[in-house]
């Protein structure tokens, strides 16, 4: 072995170390996969002691309630999104997050159109979106639709929708009728609702002078959770916002209102031709509300 000429250890090392490396990362990603599987067990505990995890299915958990029933509990998009974070998820609080929108959507499914519209069955589903004034004039009846102006954002309101599990449908004012439910509890509900899994620490670190960071939970959801953001910030604390469409929501410290250049940039950078569009220009995020800058 060792009298091997010079070319075919060259030949061994191309075709092995690929291999090698793959072999690697799968078993680093099966390690990860073992650890999402028995923090989220815990997570769940804590969150719901009524629910159980029995057993593992082919990477999948069992899940029993109370009363005996039991369901898989599909954990592919936990992995997934736990693989994406930096480190592939080394920091536990990146980890927890993950696991807190999934128990979430455990706990909270997404009801269908076939169920009859209530309280009961679709509070947990009514979410907030953010959409311009003239988007809102498109639709066929405007003043049917339920909708908040927020003040500092051009003209942009937020509406609401039902987070179904065969796809979002807007509220319109005979549904919130039918729902029993006032326009401003029906928008601190949804607000409530984009509360449950928001990373506040993301925030946080920001405002901190950290590097910008990007929420993008692509439910459709991202650009309305800007309204979130004053609540977490303190007397003296600022922010921008990059709002270019409703799946994404980029932080971004306050200095970087001194480079005007790099902030263009980066809007042109996010624009999407496959949404529609909601604001050009930053925005300065204070406690006290928005500004466009």
């Amino acid at each position: 072995m060792l009298g091997l000429p010079v070319w075919l250890w060259v030949i061994v090392a191309i075709v092995g170390l690929p291999a090698l490396v793959l072999w690697l990362l799968y078993s680093r990603f099966r390690k990860m996969c073992r650890t999402v599987r028995g923090e989220i067990a815990q997570y769940l505990r804590e969150q719901d002691p009524e629910f159980e995890v029995v057993g593992e299915q082919q990477g999948n958990l069992l899940v029993r309630h109370k009363d005996g029933a039991e369901q898989k509990w599909e954990m592919a998009d936990v992995y997934a999104a736990v693989g994406r974070l930096p480190g592939m998820g080394a920091d536990p609080a990146a980890r927890k997050e993950v696991y807190a929108r999934a128990v979430d959507r455990l706990l909270h499914p997404k009801p269908d159109r076939s169920q009859p519209l209530s309280m009961a069955t679709h509070g947990d589903a009514i979410r907030v979106r953010l959409v311009t004034a003239e988007f809102l004039e498109q639709s066929e009846a405007p003043s049917r639709v339920p909708h908040t102006p927020v003040p500092g954002l051009n003209g942009l309101v937020a509406v609401y929708v039902l987070d179904l599990a065969d796809g979002p449908a807007y509220l319109i004012e005979e549904d919130r009728i039918a729902l029993g439910i006032d326009a401003a509890d029906l928008h601190r509900l949804a607000i409530d609702h984009l509360r449950r899994d928001f990373p506040r620490q993301m925030v946080s670190d920001v405002v901190a002078g950290g590097n910008p960071s990007a929420i993008q939970f692509q439910d459709s959801f991202d650009a309305a959770r800007l309204l979130l953001i004053p609540e977490c910030l303190h007397e003296n604390d600022e922010l921008l916002a990059l709002v270019p469409h409703r799946d994404m929501l980029m932080l971004l410290p306050a200095a970087m209102r001194q480079e005007p250049g790099k902030l263009d940039q980066a809007l042109k950078a996010l624009a999407c031709d496959n949404h529609l569009p909601l604001l050009d220009r930053p925005v300065r995020v204070t406690r006290h509300g928005f500004e466009i800058i």
